[in-house]
């Protein structure tokens, strides 16, 4: 086992994986050629360079398809400037998670029982809000306004889909000659018509978005951001809640679901 001095600075560096033996040689290794502190002569074959080389190039160099053995920290000298994450968002409840790790999260948590309550064959868009999600140390908010964003999204769609197979069986009723199989049409019409109506909305203003309600000539009626953003308010209402001690990070996150889901004309 070789001992290194103290005044030998290996820099911050986390070997794992390695048996002892290995670790060792390299460790003894590094010590020679740092600060030329310890004299190794149990190589048999070839000079201490070449050997340093291959050792550090085997356990240092990263192997496609496999993970390397040693991870680099960089070591910050005395005297040298550098950035950290400040702790001001932390006392004032404003530190949040990651978006893309929140993304991620929001999205395995939701979408399972979002596809099992309203498939795209079927859908009802009253289950999506029978939902409830809480976030019972929710800081400024960050994950419900994700959710906020992730079932609007999803909301909207099912209002869209449950709009297109309308529009669908109506045509299929207005052209069919046989009359049962117009009125099973227009009734299947009136089933997805009415979940639509049957959502909290009020004064129906959800039916003003939907592409049907566009005037003649245009693809959609009014903007899609907003029945988006509509559809957000209804999920903030019905859908969302959250707990935290800090009154300021409970103001914050009030704010940030209220931005979400704002939309120009909207009260």
């Amino acid at each position: 086992m070789v001992s290194l001095p103290s005044s030998v600075s290996l820099g911050a560096i986390f070997v794992g994986g390695c048996s002892p033996r290995r670790t060792t040689r390299s460790l003894a290794c590094r010590s020679v050629s740092i600060g030329s502190c310890i004299k190794s002569n149990s190589y048999e074959s070839g000079t201490e360079e070449e050997e340093l080389e291959e050792i550090e190039e085997e356990e240092e160099t990263p192997k496609r398809g496999k993970k390397t053995k040693v991870e680099w920290i960089e070591e910050i000298p005395p005297g040298r400037f550098y950035l950290r994450v400040g702790l001001g968002r932390k006392a004032s409840g404003s530190y949040y998670t990651p978006h893309s790790f929140v993304r991620f999260l929001v999205k395995e948590t939701l979408e399972p029982p979002i596809n099992e309550r309203s498939p795209k064959e079927d859908p009802k868009p009253g289950e999506i809000l029978k939902l409830k999600v809480l976030d019972p140390a929710m800081g400024s908010g960050h994950f419900l306004v994700e959710a906020c964003r992730f079932l609007g999204e999803k909301l909207y769609e099912a209002c869209r889909l449950c709009d297109e197979l309308a529009l669908e069986a109506e045509q299929q009723a207005e052209n069919s000659e046989d009359v049962e199989t117009r009125n099973s049409a227009s009734q299947r019409a009136k089933i997805f018509r009415q979940r639509v109506i049957d959502l909290p909305d009020p004064n129906d203003k959800l039916m003003k978005y939907l592409p049907s309600a566009a005037p003649e000539g245009e693809e959609t009626g009014f903007s899609q951001a907003e029945a988006i953003a509509l559809c957000r308010r209804l999920v903030a209402v019905h859908c969302l809640y959250g707990v935290d001690k800090n009154p300021l990070a409970v103001e914050l996150a009030k704010l940030s679901l209220w931005l979400e889901s704002h939309a120009e004309g909207l009260l």
